[in-house]
């Protein structure tokens, strides 16, 4: 369940998945620049780091698909400061797309149809 969470761009998250999915990656990557800081260990902190990284953009690519837009959406970040800022309200702030849509059906209905979680939604 976390490997296709955090490693398969396919299916829907909703914001409250998003935002749950995100913590544990913020922590992770303060932990890799704790390290990168006290000069111990710099290949588990350039792991760590390109791993979090990796994870991120996964889970931002899954809460687009919410959104009915593209991964490549995120390419809006390299647009300076307001890239980055439209991608936060598009990924974390707007909600997202009631109903099935292109990218799999609708988060929301599937952690509540049942009391059965989505095989990409954390329990």
């Amino acid at each position: 369940m976390w490997c296709e969470l955090y490693f398969s761009c396919h299916g829907r998250l909703s914001r409250k998945q998003y935002w749950l999915a995100s913590l544990p990656l913020v922590f992770l990557q303060i932990v890799a620049e704790i390290l990168v800081g006290s000069e111990v260990e710099l290949a588990f902190a350039a792991i760590l780091s390109l791993l979090t990284a990796i994870t991120g953009v996964v889970v931002t690519a899954k809460r687009l698909h919410d959104r009915d837009r593209s991964g490549w959406f995120m390419a809006i970040a390299a647009i300076p400061l307001l890239g980055a800022i439209w991608l936060l309200i598009e990924a974390g702030l707007l909600p997202g797309i009631r109903g099935p849509n292109r990218f799999g059906p609708d988060p929301r209905e599937d952690a509540g149809a049942g009391g059965t979680a989505s095989a990409t939604a954390p329990v």
